[in-house]
């Protein structure tokens, strides 16, 4: 029987960067949207939550992506790694379209008013840290030690 190789230093730093930059950091700023407008009625969009549609997209995003990782860092069930992938992207998209139509877009629904608060501006500059962060993890788990780690093109000897 043979033993299953170890996750590389790579492979466990682009999972770190991604739990922080791509989980954690859009479930702060979904907090904090909360806090500031949990008392607005007007903005209930969708199932009585005080968020529009793009934070409520961000924050599921979120919650995947940190699900996804830490089953990614396991290493098991081996369909993660391309579950992995695709919450990723996904949820980098929805960051990327919440970002742009907050600074670009005239929102009416949106719940803060879009480019002029400081929270937008304050995660906006967060927004390449979380591209390149994407990047390099879309790059590295398609290499071959972080691929021999899900058992990918891994010939299974018996």
């Amino acid at each position: 029987m043979s033993q299953r190789p170890l996750p590389t230093f790579g492979l466990r730093l682009g999972l770190m960067m991604v739990f922080l930059t791509v989980g954690i950091t859009p479930l702060i700023k979904v907090y904090v949207a909360y806090r500031l407008n949990a008392s607005v009625e007007r903005y209930e969009v969708l199932l009585g939550v005080p968020f529009d549609i793009w934070t409520q997209l961000v924050g599921v995003g979120a919650v995947l992506t940190l699900v996804t990782t830490v089953l990614a860092w396991r290493g098991r069930p081996k369909q993660v790694y391309w579950v992995f992938q695709a919450v990723l992207l996904l949820t980098m998209v929805a960051i990327g379209a919440e970002a742009a139509v907050r600074a670009f877009a005239k929102c009416e629904n949106c719940v803060v008013d879009p480019g002029r608060d400081a929270i937008n501006i304050t995660f906006q500059c967060i927004l390449p840290l979380q591209i390149l962060t994407v990047v390099y993890m879309l790059w590295y788990i398609n290499r071959k030690p972080a691929r021999a780690f899900y058992g990918k093109g891994v010939e299974e000897t018996s």
